[in-house]
């Protein structure tokens, strides 16, 4: 044993919902799309009268409101959460409240009050909001952090366990004492430089696997921290400062045009980009699928803001831009009509045999001709596509016609 440390660590209640942590819980637990979490978030709002303002992309609560908590509790246990309530302590404080982090409006909390009973989803949705709000009022969740190190065959192999010793807030969540009995602790009590045996060993051979794919939750998160995915300093410090793309109140509608317009598609859970979606991405010029323009966007508007930009200026450069990326798109790319065109008719006088078709083994290619200029190969008897190899006498990269 070449290491052994056992330490009793405490971890604190989550802090509150902003919308978007909202809808990533939601979509893990429910299996709801980030717009319907919206809409029940919403309609908890307006219509139940049971949670407060939840288009937030905060997760604190201002300290002036502390002071009603006892009232809120009071209500919840009014509303059916008498269990939980009695074991909530009204006067314990914890991180949540924080007045300099509160922005335009705080975390998604209930009211303790109630119109409207909230049925199905729209119910759930509430319950998982009271329970984030009871757990503030538990004590600390408390475990035991153990890590063993040992050494053997030259080499030194580590265990690492987190044992719960008293579930604080978790109970808010079903973590009950018997799940912390050390009785099923995976990693026996040890010391260091006790020697011990091997008693088996076990090869496997595994490989890694790819970043699942996004669903409405994990999607929304990764819109409102877009800063982890950029690597220009400048422009993710100012996407971290605005919060990402869009905002609280427009990401589930950015996310459902993109399912209505067939660029995206669902798959239970997942989202999964269409041939329609992927095609657009690669059809767009970089400057208008880079992160860093809404980034520059956001510096412009913070100088207009400021004074220091007229919103006229901005505007011009946005016109400017677009007639930039048209121009450069009629210039660059043949259209569907003039591909057509030169592969048939327009495209006769380029027309001479090529080489034998590395796809169908047929001496069928002809050699046309890009519009600016570059030759190309095409099987009259399977369709298939090349560009000539450096001699210009054989199959070279097989290639689509995106054109």
């Amino acid at each position: 044993m070449q290491e052994y440390e056992s330490r009793e660590k405490q971890q604190s209640a989550p802090l509150g919902f902003s919308l978007a942590e909202l809808q990533k819980v939601c979509s893990a637990k429910l299996g709801m799309s980030a717009q319907q979490v919206l809409d029940a978030a919403q309609a908890l709002y307006e219509t139940h009268k049971c949670a407060t303002y939840p288009r937030t992309d905060c997760r604190y609560l201002p300290e002036e409101q502390f002071g009603e908590a006892s009232r809120v509790l009071s209500g919840l246990a009014r509303l059916g959460f008498g269990d939980l309530v009695k074991n909530a302590d009204a006067a314990r404080k914890s991180s949540i409240w924080n007045t300099g982090k509160v922005t335009a409006h705080h975390a998604i909390i209930p009211t303790g009050s109630m119109e409207v009973r909230p049925e199905g989803a729209t119910a759930k949705v509430y319950e998982i909001i009271v329970r984030s709000y009871l757990a503030q009022f538990y004590p600390p969740y408390v475990y035991r952090a153990i890590k063993a190190v040992l050494a053997c065959a030259e080499e030194s192999w580590k265990a690492t366990a987190n044992v719960p010793v008293a579930p604080g807030w978790k109970a808010v969540y079903g973590l009950s004492e018997e799940d912390g009995d050390e009785a099923n602790q995976p990693i026996p009590a040890l010391q260091k430089g006790q020697a011990l045996p091997v008693q088996d060993t076990d090869v496997q051979a595994k490989q890694t696997k790819p970043p699942a794919r996004f669903t409405d939750g994990s999607l929304i998160e990764a819109m409102s921290n877009i800063h982890k995915f950029i690597e220009d300093e400048a422009a993710k410090a100012k996407l971290k400062e605005t919060s990402g793309l869009g905002t609280e109140a427009t990401r589930a509608s950015i996310l459902e045009t993109l399912l209505g317009r067939g660029f995206v598609e669902r798959k239970g859970k997942q989202l999964i980009s269409t041939k329609a979606g992927r095609d657009l991405v690669r059809a767009l010029p970089r400057e208008l699928i880079d992160p860093v323009t809404t980034a520059k966007w956001e510096d412009a508007l913070s100088l207009i803001a400021e004074g220091k930009l007229t919103l006229e200026k901005f505007e011009e450069a946005q016109r400017s831009m677009v007639a930039r990326h048209i121009a450069a798109a009629k210039s660059s790319h043949l259209s569907v009509g003039e591909a057509r065109s030169q592969s048939g008719k327009g495209a006769a006088k380029a027309r001479k045999q090529g080489p034998t078709c590395a796809a169908c083994k047929k001496a069928k290619t002809v050699v046309l001709r890009t519009k600016n200029g570059k030759d190309w190969l095409k099987c009259e008897a399977c369709g298939a596509k090349f560009w000539p190899d450096k001699s210009g006498k054989a199959c070279g990269t097989q290639w689509e016609d995106k054109s």
